[in-house]
């Protein structure tokens, strides 16, 4: 059963009295108790996309969409008041910049602790924020209570925002790459709780990364973005080991592997258009090998052979030229 429910969504942002696409009229779905991975290069609109769905917009972003739908809940009909009370309680978000969504006038574990007496009624609310606070692995929790996020240091502050996330075991959790400033030891103790959440509470959760390792160890199902557009989409490993698009051929070859030491480095040829540079045909036209006449004039479908999702008009032969090399 899907808990969250994505149809045509596109995100606009005006530049020069003129609207240009960031986000373009993508769909997903996510069922209840799965993990779904977001991947792509900073800029593609994975942020966006999640900020979209808790109605967290910048304020000049134009949203429009056939439906947002949450658990029965209609997204895009719910009032501020409809959402703040969705937000932390049923849907929580893990922020990238921890510095910036942190108060600064305020004591870290007041502030996770006003997470819980917001949303429930109960008189112990600063123990609950103990004890998170205990599970996502920090030390002197008591002492740390009281400081201020300028005391702390950056992974410190990145595992107080998983905290205040996970205080009330949401049923949607978003991670924007929830573990970017933590050292590897601390990284593995999130994802291992943030796994733990999602097989004892059935917490769905959307994690956006750049790191394909982390993603095939959290997730069940990955989306390819590129220049605000869903590439490709299918289950984990089989995204990772049978990849269709060329995009994401070349994010997987990018990787270094110690089986090619004397070999150089992939990388994809040029550069990400920027928004007002958008090409008429396929986004990824302009950086692509495989590119024929009929990806310059128009955008190709996302196509499915069971459930993996290609946009591609020349995968399947771009799959054969490959495997035949």
């Amino acid at each position: 059963m899907a808990i969250l429910s994505v149809k045509n969504l596109s995100i606009s942002f005006p530049i020069d009295k003129q609207y240009y696409q960031a986000v373009d009229r993508i769909s997903f779905s996510l069922s209840e108790g799965k993990i779904l991975g977001i991947v792509g290069e900073s800029g593609c609109g994975k942020s966006l996309t999640a900020l979209s769905i808790i109605k967290l917009l910048p304020p000049k972003a134009l949203l429009t969409a056939d439906q947002i739908c949450f658990n029965g809940t209609d997204i895009l009909a719910a009032d501020e008041h409809g959402m703040r009370e969705l937000r932390g309680n049923d849907i929580s978000m893990i922020f990238q910049e921890p510095m910036t969504s942190l108060n600064p006038l305020i004591k870290v574990g007041k502030q996770i602790a006003e997470t819980v007496t917001l949303h429930q009624k109960t008189n112990n609310a600063a123990k609950e924020a103990l004890e998170i606070m205990k599970q996502v692995g920090l030390n002197n929790v008591e002492d740390i209570y009281n400081q201020y996020p300028h005391q702390l240091s950056g992974g410190m502050r990145q595992r107080i925002m998983i905290a205040m996330a996970m205080v009330l075991k949401p049923r949607l959790l978003i991670a924007d790459e929830p573990t970017t400033a933590l050292d590897v030891t601390i990284q593995a103790q999130i994802l291992d709780l943030m796994k733990q959440l999602n097989r004892k509470f059935g917490t769905a959760i959307i994690f956006i990364s750049h790191d394909l390792g982390v993603i095939r160890q959290m997730c069940d199902e990955v989306i390819v973005m590129y220049m605000g557009n869903i590439i490709e989409v299918a289950g984990t490993e089989e995204l990772l080991f049978n990849p269709q698009h060329p995009y994401t051929i070349g994010l997987l070859a990018a990787i270094p592997n110690p089986s090619r030491k004397k070999k150089s480095l992939f990388t994809i040829a040029g550069r990400v258009p920027g928004i007002t540079e958008r090409p008429a045909g396929c986004s990824f036209a302009t950086r692509c090998g495989f590119v024929t006449e009929p990806c310059l004039r128009s955008k190709p479908p996302l196509v499915y052979q069971q459930s993996h999702g290609v946009s591609c008009f020349n995968y399947q032969d771009i799959k054969r030229e490959i495997k035949d090399v």
